[in-house]
């Protein structure tokens, strides 16, 4: 195991040691972090470093959620340079959920704690029974329904409903998500409408009406393997529905979010929740 992190170069010329990260994670608030911070912030070139301080400390701070700290963990691996971000890897386990930088010279095991609501249950009674080519089949017809981020180690995507990309384009990036059986059927349920389908389900008193909604997916690769999916959904009734809306008590706007992660052999529900306004 290497001793410290050398950046050599005009952006990159500082070491980070073992004693540096333990400092960071043993800090009890964010200021108690003094120099070691100015130190790891020049992985960081052109990102806030306020921002890159903030979830660096987060993401070591057990006071916080499994989900909170695995968000830090991946939003500080988005801020770090394109060089750098094969340094940052989350793999399930059979201890958990491991977190490492520079592969084990800063580990985490974190250990799932997300109420799932039943929510693994109906997806594995709607969706329990299809074939990973149905499956991908249905992945490729809702990618161009939805705004997708896909990050894999060898190729990012970004796909928006309305950005003109051919469709065919955004179809043949699912046949390069996932590592196995395994890991493609089950990205190819839960990157896709079918999750939002079952959350409305479970919870439907969370309803508004119309179609004036809103779908986000992000898809992140990790050297492991395993992959990271985060889902966004909103809707709005229409301004022409809003009285038959506060007739039914219905509420004008709806909110699904769910995070997770998939390995080649288990999926984690890390959170789920509903919200109406």
């Amino acid at each position: 195991m290497p001793t410290a992190i050398e950046l050599n170069g005009s952006w990159f010329n500082r070491s980070i040691s073992p004693s540096d990260f333990q400092e960071i994670k043993t800090a009890k608030s964010v200021n108690d972090v003094s120099s070691t911070w100015g130190k790891i912030i020049d992985w960081f070139c052109g990102a806030n470093k306020e921002e890159a301080k903030k979830l660096l400390f987060d993401v070591y701070n057990n006071q916080l959620s499994t989900n909170q700290r695995i968000s830090s963990f991946s939003n500080l691996r988005d801020l770090a340079s394109a060089a750098y971000k094969r340094n940052f890897d989350i793999e399930i386990t059979h201890e958990g959920i491991k977190l490492s930088i520079d592969n084990d010279l800063l580990k985490e095991t974190l250990q799932p704690q997300a109420n799932d609501e039943g929510l693994i249950n109906i997806i594995n009674l709607k969706y329990g029974n299809d074939s990973t080519q149905e499956r991908i089949n249905v992945f490729k017809q809702d990618i161009p329904r939805a705004d997708y981020t896909i990050s894999l180690q060898d190729h990012d995507y970004s796909f928006t409903v309305h950005d003109g990309i051919n469709q065919q384009e955004k179809k043949n990036a699912v046949d390069s998500i996932g590592k196995n059986d395994f890991q493609k059927r089950n990205v190819s349920i839960f990157a896709t409408q079918s999750l939002t389908l079952a959350m409305r389900g479970l919870k439907p008193e969370y309803l508004s009406l119309g179609n004036n909604h809103v779908q986000r997916f992000n898809i992140m690769e990790f050297p492991s393997g395993d992959l990271k999916v985060d889902m966004l959904y909103s809707n709005t009734t229409p301004e022409h529905m809003q009285e038959v809306q506060t007739e039914m008590g219905l509420y004008s706007e709806v909110k699904y979010d769910a995070s997770l992660l998939i390995s080649k052999d288990k999926v984690i529900l890390l959170s789920c929740s509903w919200s109406g306004s």
